[in-house]
C-alpha cells in the first residue's frame, strides 16, 4: 500500500500553449515550494427571475462557477521551476499549463487540470518572524474540466 503525503504534491507541466499533451504524455515538475493548497469548489452558477403572477423567485442552474486551485508558495528564486511559474506569470499573457495534484490519501489519488498563474501576489515581510521563508500567495485559475 502506498504510504499516504500529509499535505498533497502539486506538479507543473513543462508544456505551455493553447495545444497541451494529454496528461499521461506530460513531462511533470514537482513544485516543492508549494502548499497549504485548495483545490476547486464544485459550485452551478445560478440565475433567478420572478414570474409576475407568482409571490415567490424562480432560480436556474448553469454551468460550473469559475475554478481555481490556490496556495502559498516560497519565494525562491533559486528554485528552477518556482522561476518558471515568475517567468508565465510576467509575460502578460495567459500561459496555459497542463497541472496535477497528488491527493493525500492513501491511494495518492490524482486530480487534473489546465490553468494559468492568475496571481501571484506577496506576502507581507515580518521582520519580527523566526526566520520563516517569505511567501507569495498564488492563485491558479482553471481553464476546463478538472479530471480524475
Amino acid at each position: 500500500m502506498a504510504q499516504p503525503n500529509n499535505e498533497g504534491f502539486l506538479y507543473m507541466g513543462t508544456a505551455s500553449g493553447s495545444s497541451l499533451p494529454a496528461y499521461g504524455s506530460e513531462s511533470w515538475q514537482l513544485v516543492t515550494e508549494a502548499s497549504n493548497l485548495k483545490l476547486p469548489d464544485y459550485s452551478l452558477q445560478r440565475a433567478s427571475y420572478k414570474v409576475l403572477a407568482e409571490t415567490t423567485r424562480r432560480s436556474l442552474g448553469g454551468s460550473l462557477a469559475e475554478q481555481t486551485v490556490t496556495g502559498s508558495l516560497v519565494a525562491d528564486k533559486a528554485d528552477a521551476v518556482v522561476r518558471q511559474i515568475l517567468d508565465d506569470i510576467r509575460t502578460g499573457t495567459m500561459v496555459r499549463r497542463n497541472w496535477r495534484f497528488t491527493e493525500p490519501d492513501d491511494a495518492n489519488s490524482e486530480v487534473y487540470w489546465v490553468g494559468f498563474v492568475q496571481t501571484l501576489e506577496r506576502v507581507e515581510y515580518d521582520g519580527e518572524g523566526d526566520g520563516a521563508p517569505h511567501l507569495w500567495n498564488i492563485t491558479i485559475a482553471v481553464d476546463g474540466a478538472v479530471t480524475k
